[in-house]
């Protein structure tokens, strides 16, 4: 009886030790339902999660301008998903993608939102390139259709400075260019006047180019992250970088799947992918309340960014990192904020009472964290304050461990 009791409580002690790696193991199988890591680090699944438990969502329409999709491969992997899709220019093959990147896309922002959520697919080129007359009659198209947010993973680079003659127009090419500006600027702003949330990627030339439509004001522009939150070797860098998303290794259906030897999945980078998730969270807010505009869409997406690289906006992480995953949405009759999307948090009282910090540093010495540099998500920091003020515990197992041995002699 003796041997038994000591390895019974042997088995507890060694279930006490391993329970957190087991639990951990757990959490990470679950995030594997999703293609797309960056699912789960934006918190789009609890989004969604949100967004099913409230039941009455919004309905939306989001709409893609790209390369076309596999209709076959979405369909199969989302059978649930309403899909359409329209022609604007070179459509003889109706809406295949032959370049791949308009069926990765469009499956990481069906991945990253409800069935609340029906999805458009534009297709503007057949070879990776397009117009600015395309790119203009497509964001005419998605505005006549209601489409409450627009994603454009492309965009032009206009020299203004280019004084090169065209006889043809009689003006510099960088008049020209000026000109191009305006009438796009004109389009995007009419966009966002009819109740468009616009969302492009920011370009992946590493470096500061300026990349437009991402870069107009009322046009959320992205970059990429590594997992590790750490800028990709890639991702452009300037004032108008408005947030940065998962856009590294980015899982999602293969516009090929169908051929011989092709997967139904395959990886992809760039801040294309990264302007997915962010269009993703995009919808999945205004599933609470469609009739947002802009400013408060960019409101609210600000109070759920964390803050990387210098303090505040910078060049190249802009306001942040999205990241729903400590966000409370408004469901389950719970007071909600102005805007009817996330819980409101009561104001701590006024009058709460200031815990002193103890002066142990000495004469020399100042108390505060190591500036290490290192580009983390907040709230990392828990798991290392929790390792350390751990041992205790780890000491108390060590001795149960020989006292479990002892006793099943």
């Amino acid at each position: 009886m003796v041997r038994v009791r000591g390895y019974f409580i042997y088995i507890i002690i060694v279930f006490l030790m391993l329970g957190g790696s087991f639990l951990n193991f757990q959490k990470a199988f679950a995030a594997g339902e999703y293609m797309s890591w960056g699912i789960g680090a934006m918190g789009l699944d609890k989004a969604i999660s949100a967004i099913e438990q409230k039941g009455d969502a919004e309905h939306l329409l989001v709409a893609v301008i790209d390369t076309g999709v596999n209709e076959a491969v979405f369909h199969e992997y989302f059978p649930d998903r309403n899909l359409t899709g329209y022609c604007i220019a070179t459509c003889e093959s109706g809406m295949v993608d032959n370049q791949g990147q308009g069926t990765h896309i469009i499956s990481t922002i069906a991945e990253g939102t409800s069935d609340n959520v029906d999805l458009l697919m534009i297709r503007v080129t057949d070879l990776g390139t397009f117009t600015v007359t395309d790119l203009i009659n497509a964001i005419n198209y998605a505005v006549s259709q209601g489409a409450d947010v627009i994603n454009i993973s492309a965009g032009n680079i206009f020299d203004f400075d280019d004084e090169t003659y065209n006889e043809e127009y009689d003006m510099t090419w960088g008049e020209i260019y000026r000109l191009v500006w305006e009438i796009e600027k004109e389009v995007i702003d009419e966009a966002v006047d009819a109740g468009a949330i616009i969302v492009g990627s920011i370009g992946d030339n590493d470096n500061d180019n300026i990349r437009y439509p991402a870069s107009y004001e009322r046009v959320i522009g992205v970059g990429a992250t590594n997992e590790d939150l750490s800028l990709t070797n890639f991702s452009n860098f300037n004032e108008f970088v408005d947030y940065v998303a998962p856009g590294a290794r980015i899982e999602g259906l293969n516009a090929r799947y169908g051929a011989e030897g092709q997967e139904m999945t395959i990886l992809n980078q760039g801040t294309s992918m990264a302007a997915a998730h962010v269009t993703a969270a995009v919808a999945d807010i205004l599933s609470f309340n469609k009739d947002l505009s802009f400013e408060q869409v960019v409101e609210l997406l600000n109070s759920k960014a964390i803050d990387l690289g210098e303090t505040g906006k910078d060049d190249y992480f802009g306001n942040g990192f999205i990241d729903f995953s400590e966000a409370e949405f408004c469901v389950g009759g719970v007071e909600c904020d102005e805007y009817g999307v996330f819980a409101l948090i009561p104001d701590e009282p006024d009058d709460e009472q200031e815990i002193p910090v103890p002066d142990t540093a000495g004469d020399d010495e100042t108390i505060g964290a190591p500036n290490t540099g290192a580009l983390t998500k907040q709230g990392v920091s828990s798991a290392t304050a929790t390792l350390l003020t751990g041992w205790p515990v780890y000491i108390l197992v060590g001795v149960g461990l020989w006292w479990a041995r002892k006793s099943s002699r």
